[in-house]
């Protein structure tokens, strides 16, 4: 897989785990990229999350511990909530939690329970 088809992933699916790529360097292009929340959102897993919903991932932060919310970055992680731009914050106040349970779907539940994003990996879905 290749970092194009990597961000691709993330945007179309909204939440995918590092355990579905099957290349490490499509998976440090995807931590380095503008638009994509590397953080551990599922069971201490690196998780990847498309900025358009990082909304919903603010509207629901207080369901979470904040070091799941942590950017991760090269050799530091930058704290929830200090990654938030305020657009972000926003776009998250005018959510309501339901909206934002909705957009998030599985991965919030998961979030929740402290288990792992759970989704095939990229290239063995079912046909």
């Amino acid at each position: 897989m290749t970092a194009r088809d990597a961000i691709s992933l993330v945007e179309k699916r909204g939440v995918v785990a590092e355990s579905a790529l099957d290349d490490k360097r499509a998976a440090r292009a995807l931590r380095d990229h503008e638009d994509v929340l590397a953080c551990r959102l599922a069971g201490g897993a690196t998780t990847f999350v498309h900025r358009r919903l990082w909304p919903a991932l603010v509207r629901l932060a207080p369901l979470l511990p904040a070091d799941r919310l942590a950017q991760m970055r090269d050799g530091a992680d930058v704290p929830f909530p200090d990654w938030v731009t305020k657009e972000v914050r926003a776009a998250a106040r005018r959510l309501s939690d339901e909206e934002a349970r909705a957009q998030l779907g599985r991965a919030f539940d998961s979030a929740l329970a402290g288990a792992p994003v759970e989704e095939p990996p990229a290239g063995r879905r079912g046909r």
